[in-house]
């Protein structure tokens, strides 16, 4: 009777308390307003689709290779950084595959403008929904590694453009990618600089000072430039080197990490007529 008696105490101090409340000190929201931008994002769309491109008169060997289209597959992704009217932007992939449909496909962004790497991720997208061999279990086995490839192609090309040396060394566009008996060669989609007659088809290398182009004008717009050397290159060069090296007897540390061994070499004369190299461990 006691415990009842308590609990209904409890209850009834309860209820007056909640009673007890002002209703003007309950905070009220009806002067905040929401603008329906705040809820609400605006979805940009763009379209992505396939660009074919043939090559005929051409040797299809060394990088010519992604030409071919026989035994391999070329594909190039093409990658917009900046919007030049307010046009819809239209990603295109350039292929050999004369049997991939050109019907562009349309992808939703929350971005006018979006980054390198969801154009790379729905361009992907579009090839792996067109192609044929490639099961879904190695699509999404592979998908990341081929994104950041392709992401890892764009720095490596951006770095070799700006570079200002007069070095002849060359960057692909492009990788390769197989499985089974498909090859595939994915890559980013440089246009040939060429300008008459206009050329569309895929640049093949990267050099310094922002020389590109396609197998077929690359060399013929971009020819190679040598360094001078520096002196003569002649035999009282490399005589006057050696007996400066005797002189000083200057020694040479060399060490070998396949065989794990270490030894020095140091020039010594035999007569006034011969200088020969001798290994000393």
């Amino acid at each position: 009777m006691l415990l009842n008696e308590r609990y209904t105490v409890l209850g009834n101090s309860v209820k007056d308390l909640y009673n007890h409340i002002p209703l003007n000190n309950t905070p009220s929201f009806s002067h905040i307003s929401y603008s329906k931008k705040f809820f609400s994002r605006k979805d940009n769309t763009f379209s992505v689709s396939f660009k074919k491109f043939h090559v005929t008169k051409i040797q299809k060997s060394g990088y010519n290779k992604i030409y071919e289209n026989h035994h391999s597959k070329s594909f190039f992704f093409e990658i917009v950084d900046q919007i030049e009217n307010t046009n819809q932007i239209h990603l295109k992939i350039h292929t050999n595959d004369l049997h991939m449909s050109t019907t562009p496909i349309k992808y939703n962004s929350t971005s006018v403008l979006p980054n390198a790497k969801y154009q790379i991720s729905k361009s992907l997208q579009h090839f792996f929904l067109a192609q044929k061999v490639i099961p879904k279990c190695i699509q999404h086995k592979y998908f990341d590694l081929i994104r950041k490839k392709l992401l890892d192609r764009i720095m490596i090309i951006k770095s070799r453009a700006q570079k200002t040396d007069d070095r002849n060394y060359s960057t692909k566009t492009f990788f390769n990618f197989s499985y089974k008996w498909y090859h595939f060669y994915f890559g980013i989609f440089i246009p040939c600089g060429h300008d008459f007659p206009p050329c569309s088809l895929p640049s093949l290398i990267v050099m310094s000072n922002n020389r590109y182009g396609c197998g077929k004008h690359f060399y013929s717009d971009n020819p190679p430039t040598y360094r001078h050397q520096m002196g003569s290159n002649n035999k009282n060069l490399h005589a006057n080197i050696c007996f400066r090296k005797w002189f000083n007897q200057d020694k040479k540390e060399i060490f070998s990490n396949r065989l794990g061994i270490k030894y020095s070499t140091s020039y010594h004369a035999k007569g006034h007529k011969y200088i020969f190299n001798k290994k000393s461990n």
